[in-house]
């Protein structure tokens, strides 16, 4: 595991010793699911995760145990991510080994670190597109005897890549804890295993802040692992205390490393890539709990050499261990999900999976599951709206200039669909050749016409001509508007049953105004607890974006937190994600629809609504209930 972190700088410094200071230079499970334990006896340090005898404390030297975690399970002792790597982990001392989980085609857990097994198997491909069986026939240890001969060993050929199951079954048996690098795989499935063997508190997993949150609703008994920078700079102001943290030991300066002894969250850095200890030496003087390495044998000798192994290893978090029977480590959790129906919105109509913001994008999204489709919405030069997302027209079609500056007659002929066959050769259609710039008419028939909402992403300022095709298609209770704060006050004037959406961001900075919309943007990781409370006591829903690819962990914390619809650039992957969750059940509610009480109100500032969403009327009153500062990071929906 390599990863990518900031590098800080250092506010301020802690009162060490010189010699330290100068080495300084990462929806719940249903019930339903009913998993067979095995008989298999737990490891001797098992009652450890309760906080029992033996745990590691935090005393000096002589009396504190620093754990040693084995790389890709002990990847430089022997073939990374296999089950003789394992081996070789608990024979040079490791506590723990990390593993690299992936899916295969058919949905099976293999452990592979890259996204194809070309480089440590005689294979070829993506794992996620072979199967188990095409997997398991691949050679995984000859490489290993070619790169490293010294250590090479006969046994080594013909060696598998091993299934999570394997792993967490030898895991146990030779009394190693789980350090799971959560790659590309079914966290639910990950877990299934986990509590198959009765290994669940013996596991910790790395991953995001967000999706770690997700995790710990899964299932609260694992250890979560998050990189150090997003909890610093996230996970404080979203109530959210992980048992520790990760990022290569440089990355902890001393503020983030006070940060994490005052708030008792672990540190567990990475030292890779090297065979001296003297980095590694440092992080355990300064208080880390465990230190992942590629060479568990010189680490694991180095800590003993110090004084750093006494006692026993303890999982993070068990120093601090709540009393039996108190409440996990977790976020605060949002009431159950229950029978609710998560809506899915298509960013720019579903312009990942067909040409955005055309005609074929939106019936591809309804083939996928979407509820509303997002379009970007421009004026031509004679006050036309189409759909269209940039200002200029080079990107996704053969003609140049400025799309303000061409009138509609000139726009509805250009090509807009061609661009996206020799961008994506894989999704290519023929047909995506014929589509043409859309006008948003066009559009919204289309909408009425597939039973989809719209979400309409304004570029302009002049509501008048939006707000006549709108009503021309008795299409107004289906649409929102994503706007600036000043254009949808102006949609709210010219017609107050217009629904509107301004960046979260900026309805903060005025929300003392009075003004309250329907729903706010922004990407979910600006959603705190304290915002999310507050939105809810004014009546204002949320829709938050999580865009870019494959962000399933990050949807369903949305989802799980109260979110009534999400908007993501990947619905194909979202809706069956919410499916089994549980977060699909019934119809998709519009923000206004689920809001009112008792009959669908008129909103804005001119219309009656009811008494919580009277201005300056909060249950807690905004007086007392101090909102977080705008958050700086927050912009519209997809610049």
């Amino acid at each position: 595991m390599i990863h990518a972190r900031s590098r800080a700088a250092a506010a301020h410094r802690l009162g060490w010793s010189s010699a330290v200071a100068a080495r300084l230079g990462s929806g719940a499970l249903t019930a339903a699911l009913l998993l067979v334990v095995t008989a298999l006896p737990a490891p001797a340090w098992a009652e450890e995760r309760d906080g029992g005898g033996g745990a590691a404390t935090d005393g000096g030297a002589g009396s504190r145990y620093v754990g040693v975690i084995a790389h890709r399970c002990a990847g430089r002792l022997a073939p990374e991510n296999t089950l003789a790597a394992v081996r070789a982990g608990k024979a040079a001392g490791a506590d723990m080994v990390e593993m690299d989980v992936r899916t295969t085609k058919d949905g099976a857990l293999v452990l592979c670190h890259d996204g194809k097994v070309d480089r440590t198997t005689n294979g070829h491909g993506n794992v996620a597109d072979l199967t188990l069986d095409e997997v398991r026939a691949l050679d995984a240890g000859s490489w290993f005897n070619r790169a490293y001969p010294g250590r090479a060993k006969p046994e080594y050929v013909g060696e598998k890549v091993p299934t999570f199951d394997e792993v967490v079954k030898l895991c146990k048996e030779l009394g190693l804890c789980i350090y799971l690098d959560h790659k590309a795989l079914d966290t639910l499935k990950a877990i299934a295993v986990l509590q198959k063997y009765d290994y669940v508190s013996h596991t910790l997993v790395y991953h995001g802040l967000v999706p770690c949150m997700h995790i710990k609703q899964l299932e609260p008994r694992l250890t979560v692992l998050p990189p150090v920078e997003e909890q610093f700079k996230h996970g404080r102001r979203m109530n959210f205390k992980p048992e520790c943290v990760d990022s290569s030991w440089p990355a902890f300066t001393p503020e983030l490393i006070e940060y994490c002894k005052s708030a008792g969250i672990e540190m567990v850095p990475d030292s890779l890539n090297t065979t001296n200890m003297s980095t590694a030496l440092a992080a355990a003087e300064a208080g880390c709990h465990s230190l992942q390495t590629d060479y568990p044998d010189l680490l694991s000798a180095a800590l003993a050499k110090a004084g750093l192994r006494a006692g026993r290893f303890a999982m993070p978090g068990s120093r601090a261990a709540a009393p039996t029977g108190a409440a996990p480590n977790r976020a605060a959790e949002p009431s159950a999900p229950g029978a609710r129906y998560v809506g899915i919105v298509a960013h720019r109509c579903c312009g990942t999976l067909a040409p955005e913001n055309t005609l074929a994008a939106i019936r591809k999204a309804k083939s996928v599951g979407v509820d509303m489709c997002e379009v970007d919405v421009q004026l031509s030069k004679d006050g036309v709206p189409f759909v269209f997302h940039d200002p200029i027209l080079n990107r996704t079609t053969p003609a140049r200039g400025f799309v303000n500056g061409k009138t509609w007659e000139e726009l509805k002929t250009i090509d807009n669909g061609s661009w996206f066959n020799r961008r994506y050769p894989d999704l290519a259609d023929a047909a995506y050749a014929d589509e043409r710039i859309a006008s948003l008419d066009e559009v919204v028939a289309l909408l009425k016409k597939l039973d989809l909402a719209l979400y309409l992403d304004y570029k302009r300022t002049a509501p008048a001509p939006v707000i006549a095709i709108l009503k021309k298609h008795g299409f107004v209770d289906r649409t929102v508007i994503n706007a600036s704060l000043a254009v949808c006050r102006g949609f709210k004037e010219a017609d107050p049953a217009i629904h509107v959406q301004p960046p979260l961001s900026e309805y903060y900075k005025n929300r003392e105004s009075g003004f309250l919309p329907d729903t706010v943007d922004s990407g979910w990781e600006t959603y705190t607890p304290e915002i999310v409370a507050h939105l809810s006591q004014k009546g204002i829903a949320m829709v938050p974006n999580v865009l870019g690819e494959e962000q399933v962990e990050m949807v369903l914390a949305a989802a799980a937190a109260g979110a009534i619809a999400v908007q993501t650039d990947r619905p194909d992957l979202m809706a069956p994600a919410l499916e089994k969750a549980g977060l699909r059940a019934g119809r998709f509610l519009f923000p206004w629809e689920r809001l009112a009480a008792p009959a669908p109100p008129t909103r804005g500032r001119q219309s009656p609504t009811p008494p919580a969403r009277q201005p300056g009327a909060s249950p807690t009153g905004d007086e007392e209930f101090h909102l977080p500062a705008a958050p700086s990071d927050a912009t519209p929906v997809a610049a």
